[in-house]
């Protein structure tokens, strides 16, 4: 790369990689402050052979031996979902260190005979060889740590969390945790060439010029395209009884959320930070009542019961306003940025999500913050709850759809194929 700069931004690190340029993998790795990615970084993907690293304690590998079981069910796991693995027990690669610099992460079986090789004073110990190369080659975070046996639980000298496969007996439950700290640490190389696939199909059907003119367009910009296609200054027609047609107006700027009550009073909330009521009258709907406090647009809006109603804006609060007086009754403050969704669930409270990448769980009965599920690395876009505590969350710029235990705050798995955006 020559003297090119220390760190590149996404459209320069397009520009570099060309049709190997995976949007996902450079959020992966870039800077979660600045949002840019480091010019060694880049070099190093550009090298990547391998997803996953696995050392053990041993030159040999036999799987009826209880350690080495485990390590087989992990390699199983891992193959099934196609994670591209290299592990030093199937292997008798000379040089090492080549292949821990092509992967991208590195999963350690931590025993008393793995520790000792590591604290060993004899240099040539093949443990102490082995992590010595993945410690110099990995930041800590991309280092995971798998205990296997008993007596290396709470291990003081852990600088960074383990993970904890001493029960076999629980494989399933271990696997399901690893693929999806795996799934927040890194993205599979099998997507990354499938992205190829996709950009040489583009070029074919000489599609580039259409996808670069909607890739320049940030998130913000594609939301208020589609908000103003959708609606400026009224409602869509309403059907009454009669048979015609009505036409709501009244708002100034374009509605972005509309809910319909059990005796057929509309709600609808606005880009001028508006909701109004609209209230059958013979022929026609008339607007009877205003709520104002927002200072951004209206996101969403729920009826929470038939004198409740719950609002979500783009100032990151959400409201709850009393209907038959048309007074706000409460704010609820947490998000750090804009809301772009919410639900009500069937126990009672309330989900919200937004720009800031969290999805927060309110009781709106007593007007507080119960829960902050963090994990996602894009906008949350929309919430759908599937049972109880069971819940799909869509995220922009990923183009993933996440599922969480909300219950546990765990997410219990990851759908990717939507590009650019999951809404």
């Amino acid at each position: 790369m020559g003297a090119a700069a220390s760190t590149v931004d996404i459209d320069e690190c397009r520009a570099l990689t060309g049709s190997r340029f995976n949007e996902k993998v450079y959020q992966c790795y870039a800077d979660k402050g600045t949002k840019l990615l480091s010019a060694e970084t880049l070099q190093r993907l550009e090298a990547i052979e391998y997803d996953v690293y696995l050392t053990h304690d041993s030159d040999t590998f036999d799987v009826s031996a209880p350690n080495d079981s485990k390590i087989s069910r992990v390699l199983e796991g891992l193959k099934q979902k196609n994670i591209k693995t290299w592990f030093d027990g199937e292997h008798k690669e000379p040089d090492i260190a080549t292949k821990i610099n092509k992967s991208q992460v590195a999963i350690v079986f931590m025993t008393e005979i793995y520790q000792n090789g590591i604290n060993h004073e004899n240099d040539e110990n093949k443990c102490k060889i082995e992590y010595n190369l993945i410690s110099k080659s990995m930041s800590e975070d991309r280092i995971i740590p798998v205990i296997l046996d008993a007596a290396m639980r709470d291990n003081k000298s852990w600088s960074s969390p383990y993970m904890d496969f001493v029960d076999e007996s629980n494989h399933s439950q271990f696997l399901d945790i690893l693929l999806l700290s795996l799934h927040k640490m890194i993205i599979p190389i099998s997507e990354w060439k499938n992205n190829e696939e996709k950009e040489q199909l583009k070029h074919n059907n000489q599609e580039i010029e259409i996808e670069t003119e909607k890739n320049s367009l940030s998130f913000d910009e594609i939301t208020r395209r589609e908000r103003e296609i959708i609606s400026r200054a009224s409602l869509p027609p309403t059907k009454n009884y009669s048979g015609k047609y009505n036409k709501l107006e009244g708002h100034n700027e374009a509605v972005i959320s509309v809910t319909i009550a059990e005796n057929g009073d509309i709600f609808s909330g606005s880009e001028e930070s508006i909701i109004r009521q609209y209230k059958k009258n013979e022929e026609k709907y008339d607007c009877v009542k205003t709520f104002t406090s927002h200072s951004d647009y209206i996101s969403c809006i729920m009826l929470y019961s038939s004198d409740i109603l719950i609002s979500a804006s783009a100032d990151s609060t959400l409201k709850i306003w009393v209907i038959s007086s048309g007074k706000l009754s409460t704010t609820l403050t947490g998000h750090t940025d804009g809301i772009r969704c919410a639900i009500i669930l069937t126990n009672g409270s309330v989900l919200s999500g937004g720009n800031d990448a969290v999805i927060r769980q309110w009781d709106v009965k007593n007007d507080k913050l119960v829960n902050t599920i963090s994990g996602a690395t894009g906008y949350i876009t929309c919430l759908v709850e599937v049972r109880e505590s069971i819940v799909l969350a869509g995220e922009a710029g990923q183009g993933t759809i996440r599922v969480y235990n909300i219950s546990t705050n765990q997410m219990l798995q990851e759908l990717i194929g939507h590009e650019p955006h999951a809404w």
